[in-house]
């Protein structure tokens, strides 16, 4: 693959989007819009089959189990608003507004480690849509006999020490390995265009690199987004059409008023997991290009498209990342060392232990009362400067602060996660809302949000979207969805 030069908002050269290096002479991109199949037929699903990528350790995965495909439409958990809407500025008097979504996973719906129906269907963009009124919304949803799509996970503990039981039956899996194939999207029509771990790499590669040049992601000429992009779009040119070039091709007048971009969420958190990038938060707010939001943000006003953008919460705010606290062993902190550059330091009582089959360990000896000893690699845990490195606080500024250059609407999802790990946040309707690992906002995987999380997202969508377009859009009444 040749990587695609992009010019970034507020430099002089050109910047390429797989790794932000700058470039003498730019190679430019088409944008002519992709169309939905309809002559490819579903193949048959295979009974068996990996599971795909998740950010939890398989050290925790405790078997498999079976759970019924959820079928229900989403006005039989919402009541339709019973009052016209007013659109405000969002769309000329007496016509809908054209609503898009683009992103990864948390807008894709990608929720309890994985993407299936249930979570599609009631994603923020969809119940935003739904709030609004909008008489067409599609999301690429898996059909009801393939439901549980790619498999997701339950919490079957949570004491002495979290487990997950890996839903299994009624998948969406066509073929298995290291890039599966999942049963294709036949619907004519997309308005959410999320795809799960989608990243800057992924996002300007076509679904298959030129073989002698590797996705820096993977070490493949693949993108881990690869096949959830190919189930939206099977008739795709495998070589060169680019998730980059599919939204230029939408963000225009006739095809859009309003366009929601939420971009790396996933990247982010699984860096932290898997590769112990602790360093992410320095490199991706000081790169020369802009964020992927603000990038975006920045074609749609110059298309006449409105657009909301993101910020990305820190990971300390959710569930995951405070199943092992180091309160819990604060006797044993001083006994405690992690590798740190050509050194060791010691455990603080700020240090975050990441889930794993070593931490877990730790833990499971910490609870006899004994003191306790242990020396950790830096994928055990994130403590000190690297802590600080981590934090996603200077990326968000740049979205907040380029947000009035691209006259983008910005829903800070770094504060609300904050609100809501601190136990501070209630619903408009009265409900509290709680970010523990078996609280109401989080999914099983304390990563992704539940429906109870959507909707909260969805609602300080909707208020950002009417506070900026002076619209009348109606908040959910997120107290009605407990317990569904």
């Amino acid at each position: 693959m040749k990587p695609v030069f992009l010019k970034p908002l507020f430099t002089s050269l050109p910047i390429c989007l797989v790794c932000a290096c700058t470039a003498a002479e730019p190679t430019l991109i088409t944008s002519t819009p992709i169309t939905i199949p309809t002559s490819v037929t579903q193949p048959a699903a295979t009974l068996n089959g990996t599971t795909p990528l998740r950010q939890i350790d398989s050290y925790f995965i405790d078997g498999e189990t079976t759970a019924p495909v959820r079928r229900f439409a989403l006005t039989d958990l919402l009541p339709v608003p019973s009052i016209a809407v007013n659109y405000g500025e969002l769309a000329p008097a007496g016509q809908q507004p054209k609503l898009m979504a683009f992103g990864d996973g948390l807008a894709a719906g990608w929720r309890d480690g994985g993407l299936y129906r249930e979570g599609q269907l009631t994603a923020f963009p969809n119940l935003v849509a739904h709030q609004m009124r909008l008489a067409e919304f599609a999301s690429p949803l898996f059909a009801e006999a393939q439901g549980n799509g790619t498999g997701y996970v339950v919490l079957s503990r949570q004491t002495p020490g979290p487990r997950w039981k890996t839903v299994m039956n009624d998948r969406g899996i066509v073929k298995e390995g290291d890039l599966p194939e999942f049963m294709p999207y036949l619907g004519k029509t997309l308005h959410n265009w999320a795809v799960p771990k989608l990243t800057r790499a992924g996002m300007s590669a076509p679904y298959l690199f030129d073989p002698s040049s590797m996705n820096p992601e993977t070490g493949k000429n693949y993108s881990y987004s690869s096949p959830y992009l190919l189930r939206m779009l099977p008739d795709i040119d495998r070589s060169n059409d680019t998730y980059f070039d599919l939204m230029l091709g939408r963000l225009n007048k006739n095809t859009c008023d309003i366009a929601l971009f939420t971009f790396e969420y996933d990247y982010w958190f699984y860096e932290l997991l898997k590769h112990a990038s602790y360093q992410i938060g320095l490199r991706e707010s000081h790169t020369s290009s802009a964020p992927l939001a603000t990038l975006m943000a920045n074609k749609a006003t110059n298309a006449g498209v409105k657009s909301v953008v993101y910020t990305i919460p820190h990971f300390k705010d959710l569930a995951f990342f405070t199943i092992y606290k180091a309160s819990a062993i604060e006797k044993s902190l001083p006994y405690i060392s992690y590798s740190y550059g050509n050194g060791n330091k010691t455990a603080s009582t700020e240090a975050i232990f990441l889930p794993n089959k070593t931490t877990a360990k730790l833990f499971d000896d910490a609870r006899t009362g004994n003191i306790v000893s242990a020396r950790l690699s830096e994928l055990d845990v994130i403590d000190g400067i690297v802590l600080e490195m981590s934090s996603p606080a200077m990326y968000n500024s740049r979205i907040r602060k380029d947000a009035e250059f691209t006259k983008a609407v910005v829903v800070d999802l770094e504060m609300l996660y904050a609100r809501i790990a601190a136990g501070t946040y209630i619903t408009d309707d009265g409900l509290k809302i709680d970010g523990s690992i078996t609280g109401n906002f989080f999914s099983s995987d304390g990563i992704y949000p539940s429906l109870i999380g959507h909707s909260v997202i969805a609602n300080e969508t909707i208020k950002a979207i009417n506070k900026a377009y002076k619209s009348e859009i109606p908040l959910i009444k997120v107290s009605l969805l407990t317990g569904k």
